[in-house]
């Protein structure tokens, strides 16, 4: 009977700070794994994706601020296959120490982009936007005036003939 592996120290690591965080889900496939909320992903653990040897953290930054990373430190930040495309950029985690307070600030900031377009972000926003509305119309003092709508008959279409001078 064989014994599972283990599980890389660098990815319970990541788990920690990530499941730490609001309504997050783990997903795993064989040796990566992903991080959701609310369906999303914001972060990705890869590890030697298609034969590279690189263990990664993959997140998604505002906007440029991948390619700025990956330009200024090669060595530690890089655009990986398929999503580096996406604008998403990783986190090296197999070149030595790891600055984990970087790692957390970075799955941090794509944790917020991720959850500021979830649906139940945007439903909560246009409840209180409807409630906001609603008050106001509440508090108006002047009489609302039903809406008069004039319909106007349809514009002939234009003629395709050429007119002649």
């Amino acid at each position: 009977m064989r014994t599972p592996p283990r599980e890389d120290r660098r990815l319970r690591k990541l788990t920690e700070m990530c499941v730490a965080l609001p309504e997050v889900e783990r997903t795993r496939c064989g040796e990566h794994a992903d991080f959701r909320v609310c369906g999303k992903v914001f972060a990705y653990f890869l590890k030697n994706l298609n034969g590279d040897g690189i263990v990664s953290v993959c997140c998604k930054p505002a906007l440029g601020e991948g390619v700025a990373r990956a330009s200024q430190d090669p060595r530690r930040y890089y655009l990986p296959a398929y999503l580096g495309a996406r604008g998403w950029f990783a986190i090296r985690m197999d070149l030595g120490n790891i600055d984990w307070h970087e790692v957390q600030n970075c799955v941090t900031r794509s944790y917020e982009l991720a959850a500021q377009r979830t649906p139940a972000r945007t439903a909560e926003r246009l409840n209180r936007t409807a409630a906001y509305i609603a008050g106001t119309m509440l508090l108006s003092r002047v009489p609302a005036r039903p809406l008069s709508i004039a319909v106007h008959p349809p514009r002939p279409a234009p003629s395709m003939a050429r007119r002649r001078p």
